[in-house]
């Protein structure tokens, strides 16, 4: 329930107020309910619960699409749904590559229609794996790094940081 509430005042001494109240409610809704992150590769069920909030029984047609992610069997499904019924309809989800997949589930009735879309990260397969190498600069330095054999596309990187080194001008100010 949403509440309003005014007030006003005039140039005389005139003021006043007013409240009011209202509720908005949808007769059909869906929630689509999947992990928080997926893992390149993962087989994993999602659920769309379907919320019928109207005194009659209807015929819905329950769809689930995805991209960055594929839908494995039925994709949409026609069901008789009782007035007052909330009824959980389960997806299955596959994941090939990695990075953001969206997941949208929808109902459709001659009543009114629903869609609810869920972004969820796809991380990649693997560990991660991070290497380094410091030291103190005089002439010239290596550092040799050695790349995954089969990394997955997209997630190796280079970083290379030089950050200059405040020891060797405080020493050559102390001795002059």
């Amino acid at each position: 329930e949403w509440r309003i509430t005014a007030r006003g005042s005039g140039r005389e001494a005139l003021v006043g107020d007013g409240r009011g109240a209202f509720r908005v409610e949808k007769r059909i809704l869906i929630r689509t309910d999947v992990p928080r992150f997926l893992t390149q590769g993962d087989q994993v069920s999602g659920t769309g619960t379907v919320h019928v909030n109207t005194p009659e029984a209807v015929d819905a047609t329950v769809r689930f699409t995805a991209t960055g992610a594929t839908v494995d069997g039925e994709a949409a499904r026609t069901l008789r749904l009782e007035g007052g019924e909330v009824r959980p309809v389960d997806v299955r989800l596959t994941t090939a590559g990695h990075g953001l997949a969206h997941v949208t589930g929808e109902v459709l009735t001659s009543v009114e229609s629903d869609a609810a879309q869920v972004g969820l990260p796809v991380l990649p397969y693997g560990l991660r794996t991070l290497d380094g190498a410091s030291g103190l600069l005089r002439e010239e330095a290596f550092a040799a790094f050695t790349r995954p054999e089969t990394p997955v596309d997209g997630t190796v990187r280079l970083v290379l940081t030089f950050s200059p080194s405040t020891d060797r001008k405080s020493t050559r100010l102390n001795s002059s």
